[in-house]
């Protein structure tokens, strides 16, 4: 699966799961700073992401999360040692 792919699915999923009033995320916007999630949004993304892609993220991983290109990364990680 392209990274592109990973990141628009990851964009509508966050938009629609937290009901933003916006049409994209910047790969680079910090999803605390820039987006205005909490740490339970976080929670909530996270096990958002495992139930689409089929994975496991341990919390140690989400506390190096940031944004949504290293959410992304951490998916096509997780992918490629399934």
């Amino acid at each position: 699966m392209e990274k592109q792919e990973i990141i628009h699915q990851l964009t509508r999923a966050i938009i629609i799961e937290f009901e933003m009033k916006i049409d994209s995320i910047e790969v680079d916007e910090d999803f605390v700073n820039d987006l205005g999630l909490d740490s339970l949004n976080i929670v909530d993304m996270v096990i958002l992401t495992e139930k689409i892609f089929d994975i496991r993220i341990t919390s140690e991983e989400v506390q190096g999360i940031r944004t949504l290109n290293q959410l992304a990364d951490m998916v096509i990680l997780k992918i490629q040692t399934k």
